[in-house]
């Protein structure tokens, strides 16, 4: 017994120590992108009492965004601080899943589960977005084990355990409430089938149910439009399914795919077997979120993203199936090694059939931009095509000749949708260390696409072309402007910023561009500062 535990107590640490140093490979240099930026608004603009009672048109979080505010208030808001929830979460998630499956499925199965799982690409970004799926995804399991427990036991603390549980998984994302409030549905029908005594299951349904409404009421009541403006919009396709499960099981090639789906159906039996009553509320969480889905038909749910995001909790399912399915082909097949070789094959595949081949590379900033992570198959990216048409100026590949990432650019300017920033793409090309910039103060005036300086927001890999504090405490080499440009797909409505007067200021401060063509200013900050340097 001693050896079973110290084995896998070993086994689970290294899924852990896995999952780390994937999920960890350059994180502190990411910077905010997309969706990330409304909670940031919500911060610099909003009360925490705004915040607790409204969904807000654009989508954030409730309890993670307050929990950004108070950070703000305190130590200052920085990219790290905003993703390391979601970060350690995933990290526990990975250790807690691997040992699960190990007491139920064995070490083979649970190995190879759990590098399946840390390496998963869809669960690689969320563990790194500062939005609630990464942990929700952790916390719907949790609250499932927590009630199938309390179910068992009858214990207080496992009710108070599964209620906070619940209603703060709901409350990071109203999508998971089928999921969490599944097991009192497993309850009710165990109540009908045994004719068990009912008050234990009515008090906690009731417990959960007022939680819930403290904590989700406020906003539904005094800010119902926030919500009813994003619904009964779109529904899924079959297309949407089928991009879906490339983005849950984290494939770009379509063979691959047919071959992991194969797999998990050869191990699906096992694992239901080995399951009980865990995997028939998980399914009927599952089948309920689906139904929901269907019922609330919300924006944008026709792409496979947003379908896969909204089912994220089955992508631990899909794996442990395929995990399950490995090891029972190693058995039939008498191959002892072939359970190790076809999952580090299925972990090679997560890396060179999709852009996670892209994503790894250093200096990568970019990891969480559509450009990436919009679909596995890169093929099918929609913003690859939007973006394609945007002139790239040739003086990115001469910019630093020698391209070893000793050199920080700050680039303006900045769009708030990353469709329109093309940052991932001179990145690529100057391969340098690269952070998005703001005129703000200088040449712009706020238009919703970057931070304001002094709200609370301590950003990292954000720069501020109006100060030079800023831009000497982030060690700015270079600042490169691109000029106004044509992009006939372009969103309506959406300014192209013209940062003609950003220049006239830079050319005073730092001196003539050192660089120019017709699409982008390169400015040298490097002699000013040795300048500075020298007189002080």
């Amino acid at each position: 017994m001693a050896n079973n535990n110290r084995a896998r107590g070993l086994g689970i640490t290294l899924i852990v120590l896995l999952a780390f140093f994937y999920r960890g490979y350059q994180l502190i240099d990411q910077v905010l992108i997309d969706d990330e930026w409304h909670a940031a608004h919500q911060v610099m603009m909003s009360t925490p009492t705004q915040i607790a009672t409204s969904f807000g048109l654009a989508d954030y979080s409730i309890p993670l965004t307050l929990y950004y505010k108070a950070i703000a208030a305190t130590m200052g808001l920085s990219e790290l601080a905003m993703r390391a929830p979601l970060f350690i979460a995933g990290l526990l998630f990975a250790g807690v899943a691997t040992g699960f499956a190990w007491k139920r499925l064995g070490a083979n199965t649970a190995l190879a589960f759990g590098a399946l799982l840390a390496t998963s690409p869809l669960l690689f970004t969320y563990a790194r977005i500062a939005r609630p799926y990464g942990l929700t995804v952790a916390l719907v399991p949790l609250a499932i084990w927590l009630y199938l427990k309390w179910w068992d036991r009858r214990s207080a603390a496992l009710a108070v355990a599964y209620v906070f549980v619940a209603v703060l998984a709901t409350w990071l994302h109203l999508i998971v409430a089928p999921m969490v409030f599944a097991p009192q549905v497993y309850g009710l029908w165990n109540l009908w089938r045994t004719r068990l005594h009912a008050l234990p299951w009515f008090a906690l349904a009731v417990a959960s149910g007022v939680a819930l409404v403290l904590v989700v009421g406020p906003p539904f009541f005094m800010n119902p439009n926030a919500l009813a403006e994003k619904a009964a919009t779109d529904l899924p396709t079959l297309t949407t399914l089928w991009g879906a499960a490339h983005q849950w099981l984290g494939v770009g090639s379509h063979v691959i795919l047919v071959v992991m789906l194969g797999l998990a159906c050869y191990g699906a039996p096992r694992v239901w077997r080995a399951g009980g009553p865990f995997a028939q509320v998980y399914a009927l969480g599952l089948a309920l979120t689906c139904a929901a889905i269907l019922l609330m038909r919300p924006a944008w749910v026709q792409q496979p993203l947003t379908f896969a995001r909204y089912l994220l909790p089955i992508i631990p399912v899909l794996l442990l199936f395929c995990a399950a399915g490995i090891v029972r082909l190693s058995e039939k097949s008498h191959a002892n090694a072939a359970t190790t070789a076809l999952t580090a094959s299925l972990v090679a595949a997560t890396i060179v059939t999709t852009p996670m081949q892209e994503i790894l590379r250093a200096p990568q900033q970019y990891a969480s931009h559509s450009w990436f992570h919009f679909d596995m198959r890169r093929h099918k990216n929609p913003i690859r095509e939007h973006m394609s048409v945007v002139p790239i100026s040739p003086l990115w590949q001469a910019l630093v000749p020698e391209k070893n990432g000793n050199v920080t650019i700050a680039a303006a300017p900045w769009s708030l949708y990353s469709f329109d920033a093309e940052h991932p793409l001179w990145q690529r090309i100057a391969r340098q260390k690269l952070i998005p910039a703001s005129g703000e103060g200088l040449c712009t005036t706020w238009d919703g696409g970057h931070p304001l300086p002094g709200k609370g927001l301590a950003l990292r890999n954000f720069a501020y072309l109006a100060n030079d504090d800023d831009l000497r405490a982030k060690h700015i080499d270079l600042v490169v402007l691109r000029k106004p440009i044509h992009h006939p797909r372009r969103m309506p409505g959406v300014p192209m910023p013209d940062l003609a007067a950003c220049a006239s200021n830079l050319t005073m401060r730092f001196g003539p561009p050192i660089m120019e063509d017709a699409v982008i200013q390169v400015f040298d900050l490097r002699p000013r500062y040795s300048q500075m340097k020298s007189a002080s």
